[in-house]
């Protein structure tokens, strides 16, 4: 049995050095009927680009994605998604509400660019089509389940990040 793993580990091996792949940076959800025909012109970047961002360890919540700076997506130093907001403020508008929007990867939005993410259609929704002055922050994690959002929230308004309104989108990683 034993002479069988080491074969198989060795071949494994082999196998690794010298056939390329040719899928570097594949992602089979390129594939997913979920796009329509015109998200395929950008949909195979968004994914390898996808593919470079990574984690790193945060106390209290574990994890939290890397800053990182692309064409599709961009997170900033606090390992947050850019989220849209409209940058033109009219003078006659009252101050602004804060949205806080925590989530896993469905709010964080793996699989669209960072200007049609959730919390990006609330801001666009909300500025845009309703007139409100509001800037939404997109908290959202990958794998995150609600105590790790409660966290998060927490830690935020222990450092004065006061927000008017929290919204919270769980439900598949916290069963």
């Amino acid at each position: 049995v034993l002479l069988v793993i080491c074969i198989e580990m060795l071949s494994s091996l082999i196998l690794v050095r010298v056939i390329p792949n040719k899928n570097v940076g594949y992602d089979a959800r390129v594939n997913a009927d979920t796009y329509k025909e015109q998200d395929k012109l950008w949909l195979k970047d968004y994914y390898k680009e996808f593919l470079k961002t990574h984690i790193l360890w945060k106390p209290y919540v574990y994890w939290r994605y890397a800053p990182f700076k692309g064409r599709y997506t961009n997170i900033n130093e606090d390992g947050l998604r850019k989220t849209w907001n409209n940058d033109k403020k009219p003078l006659d508008i009252s101050p602004s509400k804060r949205i806080f929007v925590f989530g896993g990867s469905t709010i964080w939005g793996t699989g669209a660019r960072d200007d049609f993410t959730i919390p990006s259609f609330v801001s666009r929704i909300l500025n845009l089509e309703k007139g409100l002055h509001v800037e939404v922050s997109n908290f959202g994690q990958s794998g995150y389940v609600t105590t790790q959002e409660f966290i998060t929230l927490f830690i935020l308004l222990q450092n004065g990040q006061i927000t008017d309104l929290v919204i919270f989108y769980d439900g598949v990683n916290d069963c």
